[in-house]
């Protein structure tokens, strides 16, 4: 028997009560009198919990690096994923609460690696059905992940492979990971640390988190802040509403907000890397940190409505060639007006690009 599935019925009394499925009483009947007793023994234990009580199974099948383990939770679920070094994939499934609905889960080794599933095996309604449910698995090194959920947290640790899939809802927690990743959340924050990653990730709202990290691609989010610190960014951290902090960056990177302000802080080792700095912003302030030494390409758009009381500049510790309108334009909707700065001599190799509205821009040597 390789595998085990076992479910999880919910009374109006809050008892929880695992019970066998037929899969495992099949099973049972091929062992010998003895082991088939001591099987039984083990799960009867299971078989009455108190109220709050919990039912937990911890399932091995064998594994070889390369293959792929698919989580398809139609219960959703907190899924934590780690890796070690054996040739196997283990998952202890904790089962904490459960209302509403009979919960099945179960894992089982396919021809590509493996799967674990957890389904509802009676009819619930929407507006009842409530679980809780911890599934904690650890892979092969090199291995590949694609989860499908209706809500839950997701976390990967240390993983040589890939990541796909989505969630409904749930935070995103990536760490110590190489490889290719592209998920995405119906909501909540995304956290890559420590990432070697080929990125698209997307959560509906939440704030965006990435440290000591490269990444090849693009992080979005609806509406939250980013934080980028000591990272290469080849590629875009946006928001739909809210603030924007690079620290100690290096690479193309390119970001923008709906509203927010942007603050981005070139690395002492972009000044001889060829880059492109791509901003962004709605409505706020634009503040970009260069190396003294670093003589950029710059081209600035900045936007004012004629609704914006106080004004936008653009101040600049490089010499610019500034031309500004006198004419409204009305063909964005708000009229506005704009201010143009350029860089009259500039490595091209090195660019800086920034559009605003409403907000200063700020260039600064440090």
């Amino acid at each position: 028997m390789n595998a085990r599935s076992f479910q999880i019925l919910s009374f109006s009394s809050a008892t929880l009560k695992t019970i066998i499925t037929m899969k495992t009483l099949n099973a049972m009947k091929t062992l010998v009198p003895v082991k088939a007793i001591c099987l039984l023994t083990a799960l009867i234990s299971l078989m009455f919990l108190p109220a709050f009580g919990k039912a937990e199974l911890t399932e091995r099948i064998p594994a070889q690096p390369g293959q792929t383990l698919k989580i398809t939770l139609q219960t959703g679920a907190t899924v934590n994923v780690k890796t070690w070094q054996e040739n196997a994939i283990e998952a202890r499934m904790e089962v904490i609460e459960v209302k509403g609905g009979d919960v099945e889960l179960s894992l089982n080794a396919t021809n590509a690696g493996g799967e674990i599933r957890s389904v509802f095996r009676s009819p619930r309604s929407s507006h009842t059905t409530r679980t809780n449910i911890v599934i904690d698995v650890l892979v092969p090194e090199m291995f590949n992940l694609e989860i499908s959920s209706s809500g839950g947290k997701v976390s990967v640790e240390g993983l040589k492979g890939s990541l796909s899939g989505r969630t409904a809802g749930g935070q995103l927690l990536v760490s110590d990971m190489a490889g290719s990743v592209r998920f995405s959340t119906g909501g909540g924050g995304v956290n890559v640390v420590n990432c070697r990653l080929d990125a698209s990730i997307r959560t509906g709202g939440g704030k965006i988190h990435v440290e000591n990290s490269v990444i090849e691609g693009g992080i979005n989010t609806g509406g939250g802040n980013v934080t980028v610190s000591n990272s290469t960014m080849n590629g875009g951290t946006n928001t739909g509403g809210g603030s924007i902090t690079a620290e100690n960056i290096q690479g193309s990177y390119f970001a923008s907000t709906g509203a927010g302000n942007i603050r981005v802080v070139l690395a002492e080792a972009t000044s001889n890397q060829d880059l492109e700095i791509r901003l962004g912003s709605g409505s706020g302030e634009v503040v970009v940190m260069v190396p003294e030494v670093m003589q950029p390409a710059i081209s600035v758009e900045l936007a004012y409505t004629n609704n914006y009381r106080r004004g936008a500049d653009i101040l600049s510790d490089f010499t610019l060639d500034i031309e500004a309108t006198d004419e409204w334009d009305e063909s964005k909707g708000t009229p506005r007006k704009y201010i143009y700065g350029t860089s009259p001599a500039g490595n091209e190799d090195q660019k800086i690009r920034i559009r605003n509205t409403n907000g200063n821009v700020v260039l600064k040597k440090y």
